[in-house]
Formats: structure tokens, C-alpha cells, sequence
């Protein structure tokens, strides 16, 4: 999720009384302040709510959002943001769009072999619940357009959240779908930004974490004013914070954030990440996502005190079982690799010229093709949420690592991956026996 507004935007009467909040007819339901509990960083944090779009005929959304940030009106943005990007995802008709192989349609389709993800012998197993994606897949189509404004189609499956296999119409299950570049904005290129920092930054950390490769890790010293304060509230809590940066070849500021504590009630180790190309952002979103991290991670602690990942993981199936594993003070350690490179200071990182939104969208998407890769966008933005001044969007970038939650189906014959452990001297397919931490 990437949310971002000016802190000096005055909210719109119509925000508060016009109808986006409201109990019965609202697009968020509810919005709440969350308590500040002892051993929790002094932070802002929201929670909301979205309305269930289930009643309107569709699939159920996902309902639950937040926020955390140092400043309170911030954190009250992001959570409402969230929600409101959550809303404008579920908010389709499956048969809106053609089911049908790509090697059979007249409009122009993504290449089916950027999503590779999984060796052959994965499908080959009857209890592994994807099939492989090829031209004559039948799968639903919807359409998205480059930067320059060219159509193409890609997989629904890939643009809503959720999105349930239609296996009675033999559509196949092409893979895991998940949120990663959805953003909401207040304007469009703020909307395409957000959401291509969010595949960048999860493509980064998958990379990172499957080859077992190191950061480069920030000095504390020096970072700006308000990244300190973080860091030195979540400390005053007896946490250790470390940064790290991810090498990349888009040169794109990728910022990883841990914390880890010695109390047994509290989670060992918590981890955040944010891309921008502004790496003060970077640095300081992905403290803020830490600080809102730690907080589910300690509810699901308190409710599965005594979670056992299971031999070879397979207990380690959704979101919730993959930060429950990093809860436990025997595992922290394995993440240490993380931290074996060498040491950098936020001075040594570029900072870009000042540039409007469009022009910073422009970069990014030029660094990202120059990888390679396509950036593709499809607007999300319904027409009441249009009415408050809201642009959502679904950013993808066929062949980057999208995210996914269950540690059996980790990506792991996704080209710029397998490049990566090609450069690293590592064997194909090989990666890292341990679930991921990422929220």
C-alpha cells in the first residue's frame, strides 16, 4: 500500500460530512485513533475500516487498514487511503472481462512468460493449487496502458484484490493475487508513482531475501530530522533499529528497516520496506511502515503465543503465519545475513533534483524500462470515490517479483531472479529456506 498526500492539505468538508465516512453509507465505515500502549513507539496510528462491498454483489473486500506516521493528520490519510484503494479493487464484475487464451484474442496481451514463477516439476504436484501460465491458459482479460498511453491486456487476476478463480468456467489459476501496486493518490501521476515504488520495492525485497544477499547498511548518523525522531521514539521503547538499502539495478532508493527487541512479550524481529525516488521518503516510510508492523505483530503475538511454524514450514501459510514466525527470539538470528555487507551514510545516497510529480513519474519509469521491464497502469478510480478528489491505481510490471504470502509459493523461476543468483554464482531455483518477514 502506498499513500501520500501534501501534510498541508486541508481536508474537504465533503471528506468528514459528505458521505466517504459514515457508519451505514460510507466508503469507510469508521476511522479510529489507536491507543498508545507501553513498549509500543509514540508514533500516530489509525485504524479504518472499509464498507463491505460484498453487498453490492461482489466479492468481499479486504476491510482491515491503518496507518502510522509522526505527524497525526498523516497517519489519519493513510489509513483512509488504504481503505479507500482496498474498496476500488473489489469493486468489479469477473465477467466484465474475456475469458479466453492469449493466443486466441484479437487485442494485444502481455507475454505469458514474464509471470513465469514456478519449475515444472511444482505443477506436477497435485496438491499445489497453480497451474502454469502459457498462450493457450484461459484466464480473464483486462485492459491497461503503458506510460505513453499504448493498450495492452493483462490478467485480471493481476489488477483486482481479491480475485477468486472462476474454476466452474475453467479459468486458470495462474497465481496468488495480492495488492502489490495499488496505490491511491490525489492525482493520477501521484497515483502511478506510488504504485510503481511498491512493485519496485517488493521486486527488491524478494530479490534480496530469496538469494540471501546483504544490505547496505545506513549509519544512524546524519539521516534527516524527522527519520531521527522515529528511530529514536521506537529506541526509547529498548529496540534496535537498523537501515539498509538494496542494490539495484534501476538505482532506484529501495530502504529496508528492522527492529528487534530482547523482551520475550514482544516480537524479535519486525521488518519494513519502501521505495521512493527521494531516499529521505524511502527512509522514513519504511520506519513509519515498521512502526505500524510492530504493532499487528504484537496482537498476533498475544493471540498465537504458542505458534509452531511446523517442519519445513508448512505452517507458514498467509500474512499472519509469516510474521508470526519472526516473532520467536530462536528465529531472529537467521536474518543476520541481512546485515553482512558493508556500511554506507545517507549522504553517499543520490538525492534527485526537485521535480513535479510528472517528472519524477517520467524517471522512474524510464529507469524501470531500462531494466528491461514494462510499467503498465489501469485505473481503479470509481465514480463516487472520484467524487472526493481520489485517483486509484494498480500498477504492474510483468516480470518483476510480485509478493507473496505462504512460504510453498515463494517465486522462484522469475527471470530477474535467476539472473541475480546467476551473477551471485548461485544454482537455478535455489533460494532461501526461510519464510520471509515482509507484512
Amino acid at each position: 500500500m502506498n499513500v501520500a498526500f501534501d501534510s498541508n492539505l486541508k481536508f474537504p468538508e465533503k471528506w468528514l460530512k459528505g458521505g466517504l465516512i459514515d457508519p451505514m453509507t460510507g466508503i469507510i465505515s469508521g476511522v479510529w485513533e489507536q491507543p498508545r500502549f507501553a513498549g509500543y513507539a509514540d508514533l500516530f496510528q489509525f485504524a479504518a475500516m472499509t464498507c463491505d462491498t460484498g453487498a453490492f454483489g461482489g466479492p468481499d473486500n479486504f476491510r482491515h487498514v491503518g496507518g502510522a506516521s509522526l505527524d497525526r493528520r498523516s497517519a489519519w490519510i493513510k489509513a483512509v487511503g488504504e481503505g479507500v484503494e482496498r474498496y476500488c479493487s473489489a469493486i468489479y464484475d469477473p465477467k466484465d472481462f474475456v475469458l479466453a487464451s492469449s493466443n486466441s484474442v484479437p487485442f494485444e496481451t502481455v507475454d505469458p512468460a514474464l509471470f513465469a514463477m514456478y519449475p515444472t516439476q511444482a505443477f506436477e504436484d497435485s496438491h499445489f493449487p497453480f497451474d502454469a501460465f502459457d498462450e493457450n491458459s484461459l484466464v480473464r482479460w483486462c485492459e491497461a496502458q503503458t506510460f505513453e498511453g499504448k493498450r495492452l491486456h493483462v490478467p485480471a487476476a493481476a489488477v483486482f484484490v481479491p480475485w477468486y478463480y472462476d474454476m466452474a468456467f475453467w479459468e486458470a489459476p495462474i497465481f496468488q493475487p495480492i495488492s502489490t501496486g495499488l496505490a491511491c493518490h490525489s492525482s493520477q501521476a501521484r497515483s502511478w508513482l506510488g504504485g510503481l515504488m511498491e512493485v519496485v520495492e517488493r521486486d527488491a525485497f524478494t530479490i534480496l531475501w530469496q538469494t540471501q544477499s546483504a544490505l547496505q547498511e545506513i549509519n544512524l548518523v546524519g539521516l534527516p530530522e524527522d527519520s531521527t525522531e522515529i528511530i529514536r521514539r521506537i529506541e526509547a521503547t529498548g529496540a534496535r533499529v537498523r537501515l539498509g538499502m538494496v542494490q539495484t539495478d534501476h538505482g532506484i532508493p529501495v530502504c529496508i528497516a528492522t527492529q528487534q527487541i530482547e523482551s520475550g512479550d514482544m516480537p524479535a524481529l519486525s521488518l519494513a520496506a519502501s521505495a521512493s525516488p527521494d531516499p529521505a521518503e524511502a527512509v522514513r516510510k519504511a520506519l513509519e511502515e515498521l512502526v505500524h508492523t510492530f504493532r499487528w505483530m504484537a496482537r498476533l503475538m498475544q493471540a498465537n503465543p504458542e505458534f509452531d511454524p511446523g517442519d519445513d514450514n508448512k505452517n507458514v501459510i498467509d500474512q499472519e503465519s509469516h510474521l508470526l514466525y519472526w516473532c520467536g527470539k530462536d528465529r531472529r538470528h537467521q536474518a543476520d545475513f541481512l546485515w553482512q555487507g558493508h556500511q554506507i551514510t545517507f549522504d553517499d545516497i543520490p538525492t534527485p533534483e526537485p521535480a513535479t510529480s510528472e517528472e519524477t513519474l517520467a524517471n522512474a519509469v524510464k529507469r524501470v524500462e531500462e531494466t528491461g521491464y514494462q510499467p503498465l497502469f489501469v485505473d481503479l478510480t470509481t465514480p463516487d470515490v472520484a467524487e472526493f478528489g481520489f485517483h486509484v491505481s494498480r500498477t504492474l510490471v510483468p516480470g518483476y517479483n510480485p509478493l507473496f504470502m505462504g512460504h510453498d509459493f515463494r517465486t522462484r523461476t522469475n527471470p530477474r531472479l535467476l539472473e541475480r543468483q546467476h551473477f551471485l554464482g548461485q544454482t537455478d531455483g535455489a533460494s532461501n529456506m526461510l519464510p520471509h518477514p515482509f507484512p
